[in-house]
């Protein structure tokens, strides 16, 4: 089987659940993270400690009870230990209501648009903008909506055409005076961007949609925890030229993946001239 669930009972340990149903409820938090396999060897999980605090920290403002971190992480290693797949993808889900803990398991199945991502502009806000919670109706919605029209994802932005970031991903451009994005308390604050602003030289700036349509940004890219750095080909009708996609590649994907993705020891730092 390609899944696996296991709830976290009340003497600490994690217990493989008969039927593999996970937890998809309105009122729950959760994270996602990717790793590689590689034999039998524990792998090692970019943004791992990021990612326990963050869910610590949803399930606390849900008002429940929060494992630490050392609970997960001995759980994590015995839960893929008994998945029992070798030199394979994983995506890794850590979900959370007031009633139960979650460790799900799935083989990954990798995003169509992994060397480059068309976003269809939607104005749709996400609810509490700042929580990875399981009230995901406009991250759907938006999603689907954007799959319909030819898109491979959704970029939102509120009603005064401020960009905010997309459907599952956060959102950054590069114009003439470095690497930007949008301040965290619009938009959900990445686990993968976080780690990407920590060794860039990142600023912050409001973007408005017709900011791009009028050409004035030389690249834009998408930071996710299954899929790093991905360039962004198009917004709506607007195109990067192939110079401006094959320099996120070089200059920003290929780095971020070099200091993070492919090392367990990150370098201190690279920056975008």
């Amino acid at each position: 089987m390609n899944r696996s669930v296991y709830s976290l009972k009340s003497n600490g340990r994690f217990v493989k659940q008969d039927i593999q149903v996970p937890l998809y409820l309105g009122n729950s938090v959760f994270e996602t993270m990717r790793l590689r396999i590689v034999g039998h060897s524990i792998p090692f999980i970019p943004g791992f400690q990021a990612h326990c605090a963050r869910f610590q920290n949803g399930l606390q403002w849900l008002g429940a009870a929060s494992p630490p971190v050392s609970v997960l992480q001995t759980a994590l290693s015995e839960a893929l230990a008994d998945f029992a797949y070798q030199d394979s993808d994983i995506c890794v889900r850590l979900l959370g209501t007031n009633e139960e803990v979650q460790i799900v398991l799935e083989l990954y199945q990798q995003h169509s648009w992994i060397s480059g991502v068309s976003l269809f502009p939607q104005r749709l806000s996400r609810p509490f903008p700042e929580r990875k919670h399981g009230s995901a109706l406009v991250s759907v919605k938006s999603q689907k909506i954007a799959l319909a029209e030819g898109f491979d994802t959704a970029l939102l932005y509120e009603s005064d055409g401020t960009i905010t970031e997309c459907s599952w991903a956060n959102f950054f451009w590069i114009d003439a005076t470095g690497m930007l994005c949008t301040r965290n308390d619009l938009v959900l604050p990445g686990v993968t961007r976080g780690l990407f602003e920590s060794i860039s030289k990142v600023k912050y700036r409001q973007l408005l949609l017709d900011d791009i349509f009028a050409g004035s940004l030389q690249g834009a890219f998408i930071s996710q925890a299954t899929s790093g750095i991905v360039p962004v080909l198009r917004v709506g009708e607007f195109s990067f030229t192939e110079d401006s996609v094959q320099e996120v590649e070089e200059r920003v994907r290929g780095p971020f993946e070099k200091a993070i993705i492919l090392t367990e020891v990150p370098v201190t730092s690279f920056e975008f001239d």
